[in-house]
């Protein structure tokens, strides 16, 4: 009779699942558990029970009978966090579940993503650095790109080469975060949905930055340097760009790595007490070839308004086609690239010194964190304009420094831009002028206004 009941219970339960929807599993569960339990049990025949979470994981167990295998699945749900139901997958080789594994899956989810007319609201950041990363690291690779943005405006991303992986980075994220709000998909490969950031609708004034003017300063004007000396030539720690990315979830920019060097070191001495060193690595080859490098950024660093310079300890010189960077109290500098901008070279490097000396000031350090610094928050908010597309598209990490030669420009050098120039800077920022002329800064050797 009990024999005759459990034919019963498996005869209902396999009509009720069989005719059932189609449930998504996860292509390991079927591609690997499955024909691993039935590879390890050839002869004997197994209960094998799947369930699929809303958090889109899967797990499985298996047993002698429905009860075992029903109990087998349950505590590896409970032991991983799946909020499912566990199913009937297979009797032996017998398969009881009608199923659809992830490659089909991401077709559908694919199409409705095609066809779909959302709008993702999340940070600029993930835009214009995440984003931009994770297709430029995967090239020919489809990767399926996910975002959430909480209440409190934070955003976390993830990405994986199908919908359940990416879905489950961003979620590993998200709670990693502590962010309250819904992982979504975003873009897949090259193909992103409509999107609003908080700087969606802002105008640039000007789109190439610093380059759109560069006679703010010139090697013709005063330089507060007044000594270099050698000092010795010893192994030191610092930054390159040419090295390997240092991240395992890197962003634009930030390219490059830690390394310990040979470096001629040398002392730049300044009016009013400032000395700086200059670390010129001994790829130049001998210390006249190094000294030549050292003596020209020493110069420019004293025609750079004194407030630049106050948290200014070291100056890092390599060879190299790669960006420029400021921070830590150290200037980065790759020679290579001085012959993209040479006319340009006093205004990058005032933008440079911003990072060192203004970002931990008056930055707003990480829209990922929302460490906000509120006036200057507030400045670019009121002005709802960008000097450059390069502050625009990284407004957190990049507004500050690109908008302080400009500032310089119409403070103290108003005689070498244009009048259009200068309307459309007093026009275009005038919150965040304000709140740099109430900063008082010692601008020598620059006369400003």
């Amino acid at each position: 009779m009990k024999k005759l009941l459990g034919i019963v219970v498996l005869f209902l339960l396999w009509c009720g699942t069989a005719n059932a929807e189609d449930i998504q599993l996860c292509k390991w569960v079927v591609d690997e558990a499955y024909a691993d339990v039935l590879k390890e049990y050839p002869k004997v025949k197994r209960y094998f029970y799947v369930v699929k979470g809303d958090n889109e994981k899967c797990e499985y167990g298996h047993g002698q009978d429905e009860t075992s295998g029903f109990s087998d699945c349950e505590k590896n749900r409970k032991e991983n966090g799946i909020n499912g139901e566990c199913k009937l997958f297979a009797i032996g080789k017998k398969k009881v579940l009608k199923y659809k594994t992830e490659s089909k899956y991401n077709k559908e989810i694919e199409k409705n993503f095609m066809t779909s007319n959302e709008v993702i609201k999340t940070c600029h950041w993930i835009i214009s650095e995440a984003y931009v990363d994770v297709f430029t690291s995967n090239p020919k690779e489809k990767r399926y790109f996910y975002v959430v943005k909480g209440d409190d405006e934070r955003c976390e991303y993830g990405h994986g080469h199908d919908v359940a992986s990416g879905l489950q980075d961003c979620e590993k994220h998200r709670d990693a975060e502590s962010i309250n709000g819904e992982c979504k998909l975003l873009a897949i490969g090259k193909k992103m949905l409509k999107y609003e950031t908080q700087w969606s609708a802002a105008s640039v004034i000007f789109k190439d930055g610093v380059y759109t003017d560069c006679d703010v300063i010139t090697k013709k004007d005063p330089t507060i340097f007044q000594n270099l000396s050698f000092i010795y030539k010893k192994s030191v720690d610092g930054y390159d760009r040419r090295k390997a990315k240092y991240q395992d979830r890197p962003t634009s920019n930030n390219e490059g790595g830690w390394i310990n060097f040979e470096a001629f070191i040398f002392r730049a001495e300044f009016e009013k007490g400032l000395d700086i060193y200059i670390r010129v690595n001994s790829e130049f080859k001998t210390k006249k070839k190094a000294e030549k490098q050292a003596l020209k950024y020493a110069k420019i660093v004293g025609q750079s308004p004194q407030f630049l310079k106050s948290w200014l300890r070291t100056i890092t010189i390599h060879k190299g086609n790669n960006n420029w960077g400021g921070g830590n109290g150290d200037i980065l500098i790759h020679t290579g690239m001085l012959k993209s901008f040479q006319k340009c070279k006093e205004e990058v490097f005032i933008h440079e010194l911003a990072h060192v000396t203004l970002d931990p000031i008056i930055g707003i350090r990480d829209e990922r964190m929302k460490v906000f610094v509120v006036p200057w928050q507030k400045a670019m908010e009121a002005d709802y304009k960008f000097i450059s597309k390069y502050a625009k598209d990284y407004p957190h990490r990049e507004d500050i420094a690109e908008t302080i030669n400009w500032w310089i420009a119409v403070r103290c050098k108003p005689d070498r831009i244009s009048k259009s120039t200068y309307k459309k800077i007093t026009e275009g920022i005038p919150n965040r002028l304000k709140y740099l002329d109430e900063q008082n800064y010692d601008t020598y050797p620059l006369v400003c206004k």
